[in-house]
């Protein structure tokens, strides 16, 4: 609904129901974006979704005014603060608020984005790539793989230039195999596996990756969402 207010051409098609909610594929037609005042009474139906909303904003022709969005500040990182100083780094002229930010919109240069290990910013630097002049470098991004295990590979069938270092590449994919082993064995045993066989397992398998602590937290996460369902 807010990117239908600046102008956002979309349209909600292949209406279903999955795990007992309502679900809908959207389709995304090119269109001139135009900043708006966001009224407050959406933000709360949204505030996950508001990183992406910033480099909307980014690329809106005039201002965009975000309040009543204090949550933002107490996420996986203080967003607001993160997504500001993000802004700052690629040249998109911005306001911090106490419970939003205003942004400007303007043309996107490249640099150095710190992510401060929130997968939902990584993610929306990554896109703001797309208009960008230069490169874009995010950093702090292992934590992507906990709520978009594919991020990368889908991102990369639109058209986005993602490159990481062979070290990481070689780390997701022992990542990707252990968790894996992990669901190969409940299905072949018909037995779940426990959360204290997990820690387990992974604490067994600690050595195989570059950077231990981050990997081996990210690889038990994507294995408990990958029980539940919901990937990778």
């Amino acid at each position: 609904e807010m990117l239908a207010l600046m102008g956002a051409d979309l349209r909600l098609v292949n209406h279903r129901t999955a795990g007992a909610e309502p679900v809908a594929d959207i389709e995304v037609r090119p269109a001139r974006l135009r900043g708006v005042r966001v009224p407050e009474r959406l933000v709360p139906l949204a505030i996950d979704e508001f990183p992406a909303l910033f480099i909307a904003a980014a690329c809106a022709e005039g201002e965009t005014l975000v309040t009543g969005a204090e949550e933002l500040r107490v996420k996986e990182s203080d967003r607001i603060a993160v997504m500001a100083r993000g802004l700052d780094v690629v040249g998109v002229r911005n306001e911090v608020l106490p419970d939003g930010l205003r942004i400007e919109g303007g043309p996107i240069g490249g640099g150095v984005v710190d992510s401060h290990g929130d997968h939902r910013v990584a993610m929306s630097f990554a896109v703001a790539s797309l208009r960008a002049s230069a490169p874009i470098e995010i950093r702090d991004v292992a934590n992507v793989a906990t709520s978009f295990p594919g991020f990368a590979a889908t991102a990369r069938s639109v058209g986005l230039r993602l490159a990481g270092s062979a070290a990481d590449m070689r780390e997701g994919l022992r990542r990707d195999m252990l968790v894996q082993k992990l669901l190969e064995r409940e299905v072949v045993s018909k037995v779940a596996v426990t959360d204290q066989e997990v820690a387990a397992f992974f604490e067994a398998n600690r050595a195989q990756f570059n950077r231990t602590e981050d990997a081996y937290r990210i690889a038990m996460t994507a294995y408990a969402k990958a029980r539940k369902g919901d990937g990778p």
